[in-house]
């Protein structure tokens, strides 16, 4: 019990000593634990948080480089969401990727494009598009209710991710037109 009381107070004072620290120290750590993406093969994998506090699927600029940027009302507007510390995140369109989910399969997802953020999946869209989001300690998971397919998501610090592939856009575009946003997957209209 005593090296378990140790182990707590050792962790508790490093978390205070890690909330004492600069700002400027603060924002590079954030930096420096931006999801990784990588790219093999010509396939660009993005880390996607699935997150309860955000409302719309929101990807940053530099996702999916190849993929059209359309405008929507919120854009042409000038309309801004609010990030989760209270400061203005502007939209600037939407893209409508081509990704392939752990589970193997491939389907359309439609993200709005925003500064100065990573890759978010909303939990709400999640639940409204037919899926069931589970954390606990034994596993964390979305599993689609219409097809009974679960992707599995990782646990990273206080966050849970899911990876994605990009399909190349020269590769997605002949399908961008007959697939919608998958039926049963956020982003779906």
């Amino acid at each position: 019990v005593l090296s378990e009381v140790r182990q707590e107070l050792n962790h508790t004072m490093e978390g205070q000593a890690m909330l004492t620290q600069q700002p400027e120290d603060a924002l590079n750590r954030i930096v420096a634990s931006k999801p990784p993406r990588s790219k093999e093969f010509g396939r660009e994998t993005m880390r996607t948080k699935v997150d309860a506090g955000a409302c719309e699927l929101v990807i940053n600029p530099e996702v999916a480089p190849d993929y059209p940027l359309a405008e929507t009302d919120a854009s042409k507007k000038c309309v801004s969401f609010v990030s989760a510390s209270g400061g203005p995140m502007p939209t600037h369109g939407e893209k409508v990727l081509v990704v392939k989910k752990p589970s193997g399969r491939s389907m359309g997802m439609r993200h709005q494009l925003c500064p100065r953020t990573g890759p978010l999946t909303s939990v709400a869209k999640l639940v409204d598009s037919n899926h069931f989001v589970g954390f606990c300690s034994a596993g964390s998971f979305i599993l689609n209710l219409r097809t009974d397919e679960v992707d599995w998501l990782e646990r990273v610090d206080d966050c849970f991710e899911l990876e994605l592939e990009v399909v190349p856009y020269q590769e997605a575009k002949q399908h961008l037109d007959s697939i919608k946003p998958a039926p049963g997957f956020p982003g779906h209209r």
